[in-house]
């Protein structure tokens, strides 16, 4: 009896052997026909081929592929990106993740769904391995983002301060005639770490060859976190008493008026800033460009403005700003921009001491490769007043 269950046992084990080599076998032999049927228009008869080959392997990254090019060719776009994505998600190599992902990106352009496109190759911008992909992705990348009507642009940032209360950098003051006087801690530069966070978002309303129109929304944030230092120095202090908030819309002309220039454009906006928690001023502005085209790679953008500033229950005084502003912008032969700017600002208001000018210089890189589904830039800047 033992030997019979042991013989029983083996050829159970030698028929479910032969059947998985069986089934194998058949697969492969479907994911060819699948392959062929694709390259040969048959886009339905690919689909049901790639779906017996995923009932026995689900995973399997080449009939995904298929299954999402055949969806493509029957513009079931909804039903192609998930394929791709899944495709993504099971792949091997680079080279397969950059295939679906170019593939799930186009899926959801065709759905009209232009964020998630360009999200996707975000992602496979992450898997190319030489510059002709990086190029592809950019170029693909540009096409979804002109087509996109609405864009938006997400900045977080946060760096060390040595003065975020617009402190005196001394700790006493000097009266002539009546001597030198001890500044209160709180009057003193107090260091800390900054955050701010930036986001911007436009609309397009209207595009012709020669114009285009959009409305945009703006939030600006940033707050403090006090370092140990001014924390011993003023017990209790809190960076939110000194946060900037900004919430602005606008909207955007541009059009080219002078055809051996570059674009024209004019904003106009309105918005309001609050300080420590309270809503400080309510400003208006009005802004024009006009940007000069030197060569395929390099712009430079003259500006100029004028802006009305209408305090908030006597918290701060009526001020009128204009500014003057120059740009310079290169694109580099690998997508990188470079970029330097200069900027003169003339700030009046009633109170003659408070009104002031200033000159900022700011060179800033941009990296056109993302970084973890991110782009990346790094600046610098100067500034007197």
């Amino acid at each position: 009896m033992a030997y019979l269950i042991r013989l029983t046992v083996l050829v159970l084990g030698f028929l479910s052997a032969s059947a998985s080599l069986v089934d194998a076998n058949t697969a492969q032999k479907a994911q060819s026909a699948a392959e062929d049927a694709l390259t040969s228009g048959r886009a339905q008869e690919a689909l049901a081929l790639s779906a017996a080959v995923l009932a026995q392997a689900p995973n399997s990254h080449d009939a995904l592929f298929v299954k999402a090019l055949a969806l493509m060719e029957l513009a079931r776009y909804a039903d192609a990106a998930r394929a791709a994505e899944k495709a993504y998600d099971v792949a091997q190599s680079d080279a397969q993740r950059l295939a679906a992902a170019r593939i799930a990106s186009s899926a959801r352009f065709q759905a009209q769904q232009f964020g998630r496109a360009e999200w996707w190759l975000r992602r496979g911008a992450n898997n190319t391995s030489n510059a002709g992909e990086e190029r592809a992705i950019y170029e693909d990348y540009q096409r979804v983002r002109a087509a996109n009507p609405l864009t938006a642009n997400l900045k977080f940032g946060f760096a060390p301060v040595g003065n975020f209360n617009g402190g005196s950098e001394s700790a006493t003051i000097l009266f002539e005639g009546l001597g030198e006087f001890t500044l209160a801690p709180e009057q003193q530069a107090l260091s800390g770490t900054e955050y701010t966070l930036d986001l911007r978002a436009d609309y397009r309303l209207s595009r012709s060859e020669v114009q285009q129109t959009s409305v945009g929304a703006y939030l600006y944030g940033r707050t403090y976190t006090p370092s140990s230092s001014a924390k011993r120095k003023v017990p209790g202090i809190d960076g939110d008493d000194y946060a900037v908030g900004v919430v602005e819309f606008s909207l955007r002309h541009r059009r080219f008026i002078f055809p051996n220039l570059g674009p024209s454009s004019a904003t106009v906006l309105a918005g309001r800033l609050w300080y420590g928690g309270e809503a400080y001023w309510n400003y208006r502005r009005i802004a024009v460009t006009q940007d000069v085209r030197l060569s395929p790679s390099q712009t430079l953008s003259f500006s100029a403005s004028s802006e009305s500033q209408s305090g908030i229950d006597g918290r701060h005084a009526d001020a009128n700003v204009h500014t003057l502003g120059v740009r310079w912008f290169r694109t580099l032969q690998n997508g990188d921009g470079l970029e330097m700017s200069l900027r003169k600002k003339i700030y009046l208001t009633e109170a003659f001491e408070s009104s002031y000018d200033d000159i900022n210089v700011e060179a800033s890189y941009r990296f056109a490769r993302p970084f973890l589904g991110v782009r990346w830039n790094a600046s610098l800047g100067y500034g007197v007043t």
